[in-house]
């Protein structure tokens, strides 16, 4: 069969390599449209991914210009590739274009807080894929897995840490350190939402000082006193880097989830929650906090807990690998086509 991939955001990049690789080696065709967003088109090119940019992120009112335009162009192509199956994570575009020609559009997407966009998407979509742990509403033809979107790459079948990889990320050998994520809170579902104050921020790199070096990821620009922080390295060892942290702590329920499931302590702060994240915290393996509750995760930080493999063990046993999960359910129902 053929399929077509579209790439959003850097994270979807990871949930779909694996199974991208593996289509091929089946004897499928699989081509991949991108967004020029953060990183992600440095990721792409970095595992060696052809795609094609066809729409950078817009802000405010910009989103739904960039909508129209990348529909548009994800229609022309569709029509002269003509693929089988179209998915990708969110899924606007493809939703719309899969409707328009009479193409299968599969969305997955773990993110319930994203309801105006999920209540057209959805029924548009000829499938809807979500963890067990989604708590939204599903208009659609609905599919659950047991498992996370960080599963699709992160699952022990999957990866694996390498010790080297943090020298390339300026750090000595056993050397402690803490990652902190910032985010923009640009994306749609971001509408109202806002983050740590910059107060609040240098108040958190002070408290994490004492744990090791810190590094800083964020989609903003740094004020000169943290840009020193700015955490720089080669993308496709980010994961390496997480597994080896002393501690993760930020606002990108993503990477929390990313640095939960590799089993590394891990602190969540924003306004909202998600169902993936519930889960993780109910399992012990992440501890989150709203907004009002930073001056409790600074005293949490000040007793910090020592790791648990068993709890992380047991919850990654309970849960499926979900690339091979993704490759049976789509030739199972594509396969043919």
């Amino acid at each position: 069969m053929r399929i077509l991939i579209d790439i959003l955001h850097p994270a979807h990049v990871h949930v779909f390599k694996h199974f991208r690789a593996e289509m091929i080696a089946g004897g499928h065709e699989v081509r991949v449209t991108s967004r020029d967003k953060d990183v992600t088109v440095d990721l792409l090119e970095s595992y060696g991914i052809p795609h094609k940019v066809i729409s950078k992120q817009g802000k405010g009112l910009g989103l739904g210009i960039e909508l129209a335009i990348r529909t548009t162009r994800l229609l022309r192509l569709a029509r002269r590739w003509k693929p089988d199956v179209m998915t990708g994570i969110m899924g606007p575009s493809i939703a719309l274009a899969g409707r328009v020609l009479g193409i299968p559009s599969v969305v997955l997407y773990d993110t319930e807080i994203a309801t105006t966009t999920n209540s057209w998407v959805y029924p548009l979509a000829s499938a809807v894929i979500t963890p067990s742990s989604y708590k939204g509403k599903v208009r659609g033809n609905h599919f659950v897995y047991d498992g996370s979107h960080e599963l699709a790459y992160l699952h022990p079948a999957r990866f694996r840490p390498s010790p080297d990889a943090i020298e390339a990320f300026g750090l000595a050998p056993d050397e402690p350190f803490v990652i902190v994520r910032l985010v923009s809170w640009s994306a749609s579902h971001d509408r109202k939402l806002s983050g740590l104050t910059l107060k609040q921020q240098r108040k958190l790199v002070d408290r994490l000082a004492d744990l090791g070096r810190v590094l800083i990821s964020s989609e903003e620009v740094l004020p000169i006193d943290l840009e020193p922080l700015r955490l720089n390295g080669p993308l496709h060892f980010i994961h390496d880097l997480i597994a080896q942290a002393t501690a993760f702590v930020g606002e990108s329920a993503t990477m929390a989830s990313e640095a939960a499931t590799l089993g590394t302590p891990t602190f969540y702060i924003a306004a909202k929650s998600r169902g993936y994240i519930d889960e993780l915290h109910d399992a012990g393996l992440l501890r989150r906090y709203t907004l009002d509750q930073f001056d409790g995760l600074m005293s949490d930080l000040a007793a910090m807990p020592e790791p648990e493999p068993e709890l992380h063990e047991r919850w990654i046993e309970s849960k499926v690998d979900v690339t091979t999960w993704l490759v049976r359910w789509f030739e199972d129902r594509y396969g043919a086509a």
